[in-house]
């Protein structure tokens, strides 16, 4: 009977540190250059890959427009707006797609690295520069 109980227990702290260590969620960013709360991303899953959108703005009004962006999302709604895309599991991260940067109009490469259960790193990499950012799981 403890036997029993004690692979109960085992199983699901597995499962929670499984899930934990999932991206899947609502994050909070980070502005750069201030460290104030930016905006809520939610990653999600389509296809097998990971994508992630702007839900919520935290500094501007919910119905703020990407006046840098170039191409289809040229003043369009922030909220909404798909900033992650295509990002599929490679050992422990999530690689190969694209992070979009709105405030700047930009697309990179990029990549995703949980960085314990409420943390995200997010990188985007042009040739040999990258650059980082760490979300917070918003609980």
């Amino acid at each position: 009977m403890n036997k029993t109980l004690f692979q109960i227990a085992l199983i699901s702290l597995f499962s929670i540190t499984l899930q934990s260590q999932n991206p899947l969620g609502i994050w909070v960013t980070v502005d750069d250059e201030t460290g104030k709360e930016k905006s809520h991303v939610e990653i999600f899953e389509k296809g097998g890959k990971l994508f992630g959108k702007i839900v919520k703005l935290l500094l501007k009004p919910q119905n703020t427009v990407c006046e840098v962006c170039d191409g289809d999302r040229k003043n369009k709604p922030l909220v909404g707006m798909i900033i992650i895309s295509n990002m599929s599991k490679k050992g422990d991260k999530w690689e190969g797609g694209k992070v979009y940067k709105a405030d700047a109009g930009k697309e990179y490469n990029g990549f995703l690295k949980m960085a314990g259960p409420d943390k995200l790193v997010v990188t985007g990499k042009v040739l040999f520069i990258t650059k980082s950012q760490t979300w917070r799981r918003l609980k």
